[in-house]
């Protein structure tokens, strides 16, 4: 298959994903294209949400391409998450900002959560810029990386991650260990006191009293 066979003009694909039956890929140029292969071997396009704002990462979600379909796309800048249900009316329904610098490896959405493993540049202690690898877990609507669910730090480039959509469960894979995680709501909410401790490791201290 080559980009004649999806009527197009040029084709860059970015991200590609199997979902539900059909095929969904990511072309940087014009956005995402659905389509599916007949028994015969015939490429049917089902769908376009048509875009140039040069996405490189694609998530999908939907619980029976009827009801609802949401799309999440990311680029240099932040990510998209986008109402895909009428797909002759698509509305982006939030953005959600990235730490400066980032690029988007692989992302997931499902109807409570948007997760995402990236790279970003960041400053360390020493005032040196270097590469921070992790996998960003959003609730739904948060909008910035500061008000993040969860971030899962992982040592370099080197690490799978997978996430199972109907239950919210995460799998990552790196050069320390091997981890399930079980999203659910949280109990309670931390955040940075300052903004430089984004994305590095501290100490605090939770103090709480049991009655009865």
């Amino acid at each position: 298959m080559d980009r004649s066979f999806l009527n197009q003009d040029m084709l860059s694909i970015t991200d590609f994903k199997v979902y539900l039956g059909d095929i969904y890929i990511l072309d940087y140029h014009k956005g995402v294209i659905s389509f599916d292969i007949t028994p015969s071997q015939n490429i049917v396009i089902k769908g376009r949400y048509r875009t140039d704002s040069g996405y490189i990462s694609m998530g999908i979600y939907s619980n029976n391409l009827d009801n609802e379909v949401l799309l999440a796309l990311a680029n240099e800048h932040g990510i998209y998450e986008i109402d895909w249900t009428n797909q002759l009316r698509p509305t982006i329904i939030a953005k959600y900002s990235l730490m400066e610098g980032s690029r988007v490896w692989s992302m997931w959405v499902n109807e409570e959560y948007i997760a995402c493993q990236v790279r970003a540049n960041v400053t360390n202690s020493t005032g040196q810029i270097e590469e921070y690898h992790s996998t960003l877990i959003f609730d739904r609507g948060t909008r910035t990386y500061t008000n993040a669910y969860a971030v899962i730090h992982h040592p370099s480039y080197r690490a799978g991650v997978d996430m199972n959509l109907q239950h919210s469960v995460l799998l990552s894979i790196d050069e320390d260990s091997i981890d399930t995680y079980f999203i659910d709501e949280p109990l309670m909410f931390l955040s940075p006191s300052n903004l430089n401790l984004v994305g590095k490791e501290y100490n605090f201290t939770v103090r709480a009293t049991s009655v009865n």
